[in-house]
């Protein structure tokens, strides 16, 4: 059985991943920016890793197991 904290915790893992790829792939298409793209993504990267930007998947996910999903 697995916990609802450890898998709490293996959603937040996966949405850090998924957002930082996301971002990754995001920026790549703002290359022209040149320097002033390293400012940007550092900003962008810290707004997403520490803003709480979690709550909305979590309660996808809940609601999603709470209707019966796997």
């Amino acid at each position: 059985m697995v916990t609802a904290t450890r898998e709490t915790e293996h959603l937040r893992e996966r949405m850090s991943r998924y957002l930082d790829e996301f971002l990754e792939r995001e920026t790549a298409a703002l290359a022209f920016l040149g320097e002033d793209l390293d400012l940007l993504r550092d900003t962008l990267l810290g707004f997403v890793r520490h803003g709480g930007k979690r709550l909305r998947p979590a309660f996808v996910h809940w609601g999603y197991r709470a209707a019966g999903g796997a």
